[in-house]
């Protein structure tokens, strides 16, 4: 490293540290709800007392990567796979067990109390596949050592040149569509939107580039472009309220998410559990208060409130879980009356990019339609309903397409750890690490492959042609730097 350049955060704490009390605490948890669940399911009136069961050993289950590496010592907060079990753990066991304790099992019109046996069951070859695919030594290896060397000044100037373009692709966006740009800032609050207008959606790349804003701030802060956590944070409550004021809950679940794991893996160190825990549960309730208040701030205060209740939030705050339930009504009717989509869902992303004005013959996604259809309600019908990830797989393949899919996302996220374990120095390796592992969230919980594939796009896209670009510029540089 040349003069002039900060020092390289130390490494991340070598594995092999025994687990701390509070983990070891977690483990016995586990093995109290396992026995609570035992509990239920002998001596439950026969109402969801087996479903409850399930759903516990399913937890434990989806855990079960977790309890190993406490037990060898090896745990790390920031592997993928801790992502990936906690995002299950909640949509997939803990939610479906809140649901029966609150007696809440209608969706959009539907009981599911009868459909929650056959689901629950399915998840159990499904996570075995997932923990295959990412525990076989299968799969490519990376690169270890560092990699070439790139110019952090250029890296900071295209940085804050593509947010200037992501703010003026919101102003454009906003007078195409004849809207105020006071939308983008808690509307209703201010009181300088408009919302007599829901146009826009020809020019959708001017609004989608305002996720340009999640790269750009995760390489000002690796590329100290933000110098100091007053100025970080400035910027991220900027980003923030600007989502909020649209409505994209989990574009800033992915965005906090990216910018702890960021901040941690800059300094190499790793947070305190015990202070995550609260921040999580903070978290849970911020998305499910975001979730009844959005509508108001869509349309400027004139519909819905900002008023907090301990049961509306919690049940908003799971209301994304309901894929769940999607999936199950799919597992319904495909194949048995609407076939497989085949190689749609695989072929679409290569569709999506080009404008429907350029190519008016341009087909539509008509296996999403399914989705609520399959519900067999009114409701079900006008429902803009998702699946997991995997259950796009099941709409394409059936049951060889879910396993097999559900194996090789395993593996990709055990590849996505492997990367970064080569170099964990690298502040582009951190940047790219930090905005994968987060992404991993929406990933899961929208199965859609096209637009996980364009969201993709807009977060990584900026990353790396700036990473180019500031490669480029580091030969014959003189503010060069390398990891």
């Amino acid at each position: 490293m040349t003069a002039g350049t900060a020092a390289s955060p130390p490494s991340p704490p070598a594995a092999g540290n025994p687990p701390s009390p509070l983990l070891r605490g977690a483990v016995w948890l586990a093995l109290l709800a396992a026995a609570a669940g035992c509990v239920a399911g002998v001596v439950g009136n026969g109402q969801m007392g087996l479903e409850a069961l399930m759903a516990v050993a399913l937890g434990l289950l989806i855990l079960a990567p977790i309890f190993v590496r406490l037990i060898r010592g090896e745990f790390d907060l920031f592997e993928p796979m801790v992502m990936v079990s906690a995002v299950y753990f909640l949509y997939f066991s803990a939610a479906p067990l809140i649901r029966f304790a609150m007696d809440d099992m209608v969706f959009v019109g539907r009981n599911f109390q009868d459909d929650y046996a056959e689901g629950l069951l399915t998840m159990f070859p499904c996570v075995l596949a997932l923990w295959a695919g990412y525990s076989l030594p299968v799969g490519p290896s990376a690169r270890r050592g560092p990699g070439p060397a790139w110019s952090p000044a250029r890296a900071r100037t295209l940085a804050w040149a593509c947010a200037g373009c992501a703010l003026l692709c919101m102003v454009l966006w906003a007078r195409v569509a004849g809207r105020s740009v006071g939308i983008f800032f808690l509307p209703g609050l201010i009181g300088s939107a408009s919302a007599d207008s829901e146009g826009g959606t020809d020019v959708a790349y001017f609004f989608l580039a305002i996720e340009w804003f999640i790269p750009v701030l995760l390489i000002l802060m690796a590329m100290g472009g933000l110098r100091g956590r007053g100025r970080q944070l400035g910027m991220l409550l900027f980003i923030t309220i600007i989502y909020i004021s649209i409505g994209f809950r989990y574009r800033i679940v992915v965005m906090w998410l990216a910018v702890g794991m960021l901040a941690y893996l800059r300094t190499g160190r790793r947070p305190s559990v015990l202070r995550m825990l609260p921040l999580g549960v903070a978290g849970l309730a911020f998305i499910g208060w975001l979730g009844q208040a959005r509508l108001f701030f869509r349309s400027a205060g004139t519909i819905g409130k900002l008023g907090f209740d301990f049961r509306g939030t919690l049940l908003s705050a799971i209301t994304d879980t309901r894929i769940f339930e999607t999936f199950m009504a799919v597992q319904d009717v495909v194949p048995q009356f609407v076939d497989h989509a085949g190689i749609q869902p695989f072929v679409y992303p290569l569709v999506l990019p080009i404008p429907r004005f350029l190519w008016p013959g341009k087909p539509y996604p008509n296996w999403l339609l399914e989705i609520g259809g399959s519900i067999g309600t009114k409701e079900g019908l006008t429902l803009g309903a998702a699946v997991p990830h995997f259950g796009e797989y099941y709409m394409a393949f059936g049951w060889p397409g879910m396993l097999i899919g559900t194996f090789l996302f395993g593996m990709g996220v055990k590849v996505l750890w492997r990367w970064f374990k080569a170099a964990p120095d690298d502040p582009w390796r951190q940047v790219i690490f930090a905005l994968h592992n987060a992404f991993l969230f929406q990933v899961i919980i929208r199965g859609y492959l096209a637009q996980i594939v364009q969201e993709w796009a807009f977060y990584m896209v900026p990353v790396l042609v700036i990473m180019w670009l500031s490669r480029r510029a580091a030969r014959g540089g003189k503010d060069v730097a390398v990891a």
